[in-house]
């Protein structure tokens, strides 16, 4: 009898666990989007400032009077 009784919670509490799970998923999707575009545009902005750094350099190694 106590089984009986016990089988209906356990499927509530699976259920519940269930929902906070594909919560958390969710959440974690949004973060990863909001992130992804953050770090791509650090990447992008890294390689623009680091061929102009480059070229800087190349430049005024060309110019040294030697």
């Amino acid at each position: 009898m106590q089984r009986a009784i016990n089988r209906p919670m356990k499927n509530v509490f699976e259920a519940a666990d269930a929902r906070q799970k594909q919560a958390k998923k969710r959440s974690l999707c949004v973060i990863n989007e909001h992130f992804e575009l953050v770090f791509n545009t650090a990447a992008a902005t890294q390689i623009v400032f680091n061929g102009l750094l480059s070229n800087l350099f190349l430049n005024l190694k060309s110019t040294e009077v030697i």
